[in-house]
């Protein structure tokens, strides 16, 4: 499968980009708890030795197992073991050659679960809190990815859909937090990352066998690789949820997800909690029955409808953190019944549907194919070869 000429000269592009590594040897850097305001953590490296670099200058080898308690304070980072104080640092790495070497973090202000990393670990502190960076081999961080998305007991065929959407998502994305210092961060704002955390080797695997695939559309330009959990039985277009229309993005049914165990859903509040909502929200509901509040969506629609007034469904979505903007409103006595379809905003690939379908026999370019219509899957591996 051959990659057009536009996604030689994205390749092109991002070799000469100063500071973003990817596309030169295969490094992708990572914003960690990018979602969490951290202070403190306590770090633990692997069964193998670390080197920790402060200042870029102070070297302090660290054996197997070490602890370590890093925390902030005014702008600066305090390093202390369990027996002495290390020193305040205005910045640290934790380096490692080996490729099975690992770091573990456990924020313990906030507390957050312990998280455990691959390659190397960039220490900053700016605005009172800790930032921390994971550079690590790109097929590692989307082994990583696709764990986090899909879990461990998936079809090969699915695994092999998620790496591809995800590298396809990685390559598209490299810019987005360029002035933070790194490429992509580590939460739903780019893709769910957790490191080495239940890690599985037949997921890397997987990944290994996909090197170099991405998505493309008939042009030749890496697609917006959009995926969420189930469609409930039908996708969105694009610009119903992010304004921007993609040929690929399309709203078709899609039978798979209905089998999936995201496919229903319920949840119900009082009659009053819904009126008051309404009027908050300029509603007006003078004259208007409660059986007007009914509401169906046979198909996928954007707002909800009174006569001449509308909200939108997928603000509706957010305010009561529904799992879809796609469900019905039934009244049932002085209560109001969301019935709902799928989970998540219904772009692109569903992963329930793409787990279905792979379980059924279908293989990864047939469920891309499905889910991104008119898209080309492209050896993006073997055009950069050329390029030397």
């Amino acid at each position: 499968m051959k990659a057009l000429k536009p996604v030689i000269l994205l390749f092109f592009t991002l070799c000469m980009t100063p500071g973003f590594l990817f596309a030169q040897e295969g490094v992708v850097r990572v914003g960690l708890f990018n979602d969490n305001i951290v202070y403190s953590v306590v770090i633990r490296t692997g069964p193998l030795q670390h080197q920790m670099v402060a200042d870029d200058s102070l070297q302090f080898f660290l054996s197997p197992n070490s602890l370590l308690y890093v925390t902030t304070i005014e702008d600066r980072i305090l390093v202390r073991d369990k027996n002495k104080f290390l020193g305040v640092f205005n910045g640290v790495e934790f380096l490692s050659d080996a490729n099975d070497s690992y770091i573990g973090i456990k924020p313990i202000a906030p507390v957050i679960e312990l998280r455990e990393y691959g390659g190397n670990i960039i220490v900053k502190s700016s605005h009172g809190a800790l930032s921390f960076i994971n550079e690590i081999s790109a097929d590692q961080y989307i082994a990583a990815v696709v764990r986090a998305e899909g879990g461990s007991e998936a079809h090969f065929e699915y695994y092999k859909t998620q790496s591809i959407l995800c590298r396809t998502f990685l390559l598209a994305n490299l810019d987005r937090h360029r002035e933070e210092g790194f490429q992509v961060c580590d939460g739903t704002h780019c893709q769910v990352y957790h490191g080495r955390t239940n890690w599985s080797q037949h997921i890397y695997e997987v990944v290994l066998e996909t090197a170099g695939l991405v998505v493309t559309d008939n042009r030749g330009n890496i697609i917006s690789a959009a995926f969420h959990s189930n469609s409930g039985g039908e996708t969105v277009n694009s610009e119903e949820i992010w304004v921007k229309r993609e040929p690929y993005l399309v709203s078709k049914k899609d039978p798979w997800s209905l089998k999936g165990k995201h496919a229903f859903w319920q949840k119900e509040i009082t009659l009053d909690e819904w009126k008051d909502y309404l009027i908050m929200n300029g509603i007006r509901l003078n004259g208007i029955s409660d059986n007007t509040l009914i509401f169906r969506q046979p198909y996928r629609r954007q707002f909800y409808n009174i006569g001449d007034q509308s909200l939108s469904l997928e603000q509706i979505r957010a305010d009561f953190h529904l799992n879809s903007a796609f469900f019905d409103i039934y009244l049932q006595g002085d209560n109001l019944i969301f019935r709902g379809s799928g989970y998540g905003h219904g772009v692109g690939l569903s992963q329930e549907g793409a787990m279905v379908m792979a379980n059924e026999g279908y293989w990864y370019p047939e469920i891309i194919k499905f889910y991104f219509p008119g898209v080309l899957i492209s050896d993006f591996g073997e055009e950069t070869i050329k390029l030397d």
